[in-house]
């Protein structure tokens, strides 16, 4: 994503900076983050996901770690809001993961974003178990880019992607 993100605020007057985890064991309790000089009192805009247990590992020692470092805000956008699908209870002794993400993960947020939170309808903002999350419902977006690139990767291989996609139609509903 770190190209991504350069790109995107390119003409803007914002630093880039990357943070690391410094993870050379499977115990999270031996990770260190390493975060960038001179975040005291600055506003961070982190992108990252949460799509397996080591990315959620991750963002909270990566939230702890500005916390102490004293910024003036964190914004996250999470580009996969990991356990949004588990937003209901459907068997007894089951739990609300969803709810329980968006606890743990904004008790040290300022603003919460994703790019598509399934649980939530629509764009824009939306609460579940009183947590709010700007949802930026960019399913679409992604599917187009997805396609465009396999079709860029069908048509350097000599395959006529019309054809495929005749015999097996693609649906996307927004």
């Amino acid at each position: 994503l770190e190209k991504d993100v350069k790109k995107a605020v390119r003409g803007i007057k914002v630093r880039v900076s990357r943070i690391e985890i410094a993870n050379q064991t499977d115990n999270p309790l031996a990770w260190r983050v390493v975060l960038p000089d001179g975040l005291e009192n600055k506003n961070i805009y982190l992108v990252h996901n949460t799509q397996d247990n080591n990315d959620i590992v991750a963002l909270w020692l990566i939230l702890i770690a500005l916390r102490r470092a004293g910024v003036a805000s964190i914004t996250l956008l999470n580009t996969y809001e990991g356990y949004t699908r588990q937003h209901k209870i459907y068997l007894q002794g089951q739990g609300n993961s969803a709810v329980a993400m968006l606890k743990m993960s904004d008790a040290l947020l300022d603003v919460h974003a994703a790019c598509n939170a399934h649980w939530a309808k629509k764009s824009g903002w939306a609460e579940l178990g009183g947590y709010k999350l700007y949802n930026y419902n960019s399913f679409v977006q992604v599917a187009e880019k997805m396609f465009d690139f396999i079709a860029a990767q069908a048509k350097q291989l000599g395959i006529e992607l019309n054809g495929e996609v005749n015999k097996h139609p693609i649906v996307v509903i927004s």
